[in-house]
């Protein structure tokens, strides 16, 4: 089929969107109205338009396809946070219900208005799934406890605000906490890693500060912060697990008692 190029003078402002002004692209060429315009097929031609000229005879259906592309291009890109908010949606629910063995891509795809190979897209694999919601549910954990924090208190009853965060982020969302808890210790891999460096470097992250300013103002023996910040989540993940796994009544102050015991042993003079 012939297709006779659109020959654009270069006094001639280009007539296709200012966003493309800038668009440097190689395209497949196809032979052009004369011989002495012809190029043989396949060979990349060059587009360059530089300060409002454009300096070859291009084939009008590549610039409308050059337009087109971009605009999809576009759509594509505005379209993508929500697909993947449905896709997370989507499969929080259906754990939440079903729990993570139970439930298939397919199902969350169906229900999230998309394809399976979307969520592997954004999310590589059914784990790589579950580890992302199970690194958002730690990220708003997080974010809670950081925001209610009062950094005018002495160090150590910031440790135990702190503590009161924790354990108060667990009781009104205990629901899905405890879920979580039971499918990444069932699961291992990817989502227990997850777990482990989020809770570590997100979760805790508030409580290795306070104890860091408290040993450097004195308020504190000096100790290896990791240490001490894991000892203090220990206790209360202790109670937790115990409460999820073991059925046993959850009585908030248990736990804050015992890190209250703790932490007066952190204390410059106490054997």
């Amino acid at each position: 089929m012939h297709i006779k190029p659109l020959s654009l003078d270069t006094s001639v402002p280009p007539p296709f969107p200012a966003s493309l002004d800038r668009i440097k692209g190689r395209f497949q060429c196809m032979a052009p109205a004369t011989p002495a315009q012809r190029v043989r097929p396949g060979t990349p031609v060059d587009i360059l338009h530089t300060q409002g000229r454009i300096r070859r005879s291009v084939p009008i259906s590549f610039v409308a396809g050059a337009v087109l592309s971009s605009t999809s291009a576009r759509n594509v890109q505005s379209q993508q946070p929500e697909v993947r908010d449905r896709i997370f949606a989507s499969a929080l629910r259906h754990f939440s219900e079903k729990g993570y063995a139970a439930t298939a891509l397919r199902e969350i795809a169906e229900d999230a208005r998309t394809t399976k190979p979307m969520i592997y897209y954004y999310f590589g694999s059914k784990e790589g799934l579950y580890g992302s919601i199970v690194h958002q549910i730690l990220g708003d954990m997080a974010r809670a406890i950081r925001h209610q924090l009062d950094h005018t208190l002495p160090r150590d009853e910031q440790v135990i605000a702190y503590c009161e965060r924790y354990l108060d982020y667990f009781l009104a969302q205990e629901e899905i906490i405890a879920l979580v808890l039971r499918e990444v210790f069932g699961l291992g891999g990817v989502s227990m890693d997850t777990f482990a460096h989020t809770l570590g470097a997100e979760v805790r992250q508030p409580l290795d500060d306070i104890l860091r300013e408290g040993m450097d103002a004195g308020e504190f023996s000096q100790d290896d912060i990791g240490v001490c910040a894991m000892a203090v989540t220990g206790i209360m993940n202790m109670f937790i697990l115990a409460h999820v796994f073991g059925g046993t009544p959850f009585d908030r102050d248990r736990p804050l008692n015992q890190v209250r015991y703790y932490v007066a042993g952190l204390k410059p003079g106490v054997a």
